[in-house]
């Protein structure tokens, strides 16, 4: 696509703007992290303000950490077990409460014991956000096709930046790593990532690709690239192992 010589502005000055949103196309200049641009288009990887001076894209981000949503699908830790609930880190500055009524266990069955013996602290769990309004607690479900705890595999953590992107617009990195690493991944909306396979070195290896990617500059890595470096790292790790 050749280069547009006069920038188009897709949003006004000062505008906000969401993950994933395009924010310019043409010759443009920026030095934000929270830019990204494929081609000659500039997107946003956060929640954030938009200024454009002299032909120049800045980006205030309003928000660093997760903030949840209803539908969000987030990866969460037990951190705390009350009479009729768990407490659940979600990677973001509102703690999670997951109600005994949003998983299989009944009301009936609520004690203490029986709740830790179903969920103790420490335990990874997939989780769907169900409401929040910043007033309360976010109320978390485990009610869902896919959700529940996390028996296998490894959780790691990224930037909410690096999570924004492969959620909203580089889908395809993620895809391209599991096919490559024969592993399953999810990318959690709360910017954790939950990695499982058959075999402890694909998931290493899938691990160290995402890691790989999660920078400022991601919008530079191409699929081949990823390509390259896993089965490179592949033949060293062969290798190694005889």
């Amino acid at each position: 696509m050749n280069e547009i010589s006069k920038p188009m502005l897709y949003v006004q000055q000062r505008d906000i703007v969401l993950p994933g949103d395009l924010i310019a196309e043409g010759k443009l200049e920026t030095t934000s992290i929270y830019v990204y641009k494929e081609g000659n288009r500039y997107y946003s990887s956060v929640v954030g303000m938009v200024e454009v001076k002299d032909d120049k894209i800045a980006l205030t981000p309003m928000e660093h950490a997760y903030i949840p949503r209803p539908n969000d699908m987030v990866i969460g830790l037990i951190t705390d077990v009350g009479p009729t609930y768990w407490e659940v880190d979600i990677n973001s500055p509102y703690e999670g409460q997951l109600p005994v009524g949003e998983t299989i266990l009944r009301q009936t069955q609520a004690t203490v014991d029986t709740l830790r013996k179903f969920l103790g602290i420490g335990d990874q769990v997939l989780l769907k956000v169900i409401a929040f309004d910043r007033l309360k607690d976010p109320v978390l479900s485990m009610r869902g096709k896919g959700l529940g705890k996390i028996t296998v595999g490894k959780v790691i953590e990224i930037s909410s930046m690096t999570a924004s992107i492969l959620l909203f617009r580089k889908r395809s990195l993620v895809e391209t790593i599991a096919k490559e690493t024969g592993t399953a991944i999810f990318v959690g909306n709360n910017a954790r990532i939950w990695i499982s396979g058959g075999e402890p070195l694909m998931e290493d290896l899938a691990i160290l690709a995402l890691k790989k990617i999660d920078t400022p500059d991601m919008s530079s890595i191409s699929i081949s690239d990823i390509v390259d470096y896993i089965r490179e790292e592949k033949a060293k790790r062969v290798k190694q192992n005889g």
